[in-house]
């Protein structure tokens, strides 16, 4: 566990509540003093593998999550509380400003609808199509 926390950068104090939290919620298991993935977490939150979905997480961090501060605001106006409570763009026109925050939205699109896509995949009968049309996801 040492070397995961000190991997991580986690305060000694810390450590093992938030790892065994996360044992807790099924992202990773632990055997002894001994963290791993569980398989989902390997296969849904590992960069490297076609099946990442952390990407939905990074946007949920750096897009969504700053506009939760402004809650009880929303409520109690019924204003947007996106990019047009400062009155700048609406949401596409500033993803589309920016190539990285669109790169990371498309990112997190491609990942929200990977399974459904790989359900439908496995169901359709492609054999018996003639013709073939690539509708991909966000990418």
């Amino acid at each position: 566990m040492e070397a995961l926390r000190e991997g991580l950068g986690l305060h000694p104090r810390a450590a093992r509540d938030f790892l065994d939290a996360l044992v807790t919620l099924g992202f990773l298991k632990r055997k002894a003093e001994i963290y791993s993935n569980t398989p989902e977490s390997d296969a849904f939150l590992d960069p490297g593998k076609p099946s990442y979905m952390g990407c939905t997480l990074e946007l949920a961090n750096s897009r969504l999550y700053p506009f939760c501060g402004h809650l009880n605001e929303g409520l109690r106006t019924g204003l947007p509380q996106n990019e047009l409570r400062s009155g700048g763009p609406a949401l596409f026109e500033t993803l589309y400003a920016d190539p990285a925050r669109l790169m990371e939205f498309l990112a997190a699109m491609s990942g929200i609808s990977g399974g459904a896509n790989m359900a439908i995949a496995r169901m359709f009968p492609w054999n018996e199509q003639l013709t073939f049309v690539d509708v991909g996801t966000a990418q």
